[in-house]
């Protein structure tokens, strides 16, 4: 089990915000306990903002009948 430091829990909170790990592998990745990774990912959600823009939203599309 790695020992938590500030580089292995930015990049577990990277791969769980960019959905290419799940919680628990995150968890066990920058060696914190399941609970102990979603206190500090809720953190870290709420001072990063998503990164995606939805396509449909910024462009409307007309169809003619």
């Amino acid at each position: 089990m790695n020992k938590p430091n500030p580089v292995n829990i930015r990049e577990a909170h990277l791969a769980a915000f960019h959905g290419k790990l799940n919680m628990v592998k995150c968890a066990e990745h920058c060696g914190l306990t399941l609970r102990e990774f979603k206190m500090t990912f809720r953190e870290f959600l709420k001072y990063n903002e998503p990164q995606f823009s939805v396509l449909l939203m910024d462009t409307q599309l007309e169809l003619s009948l």
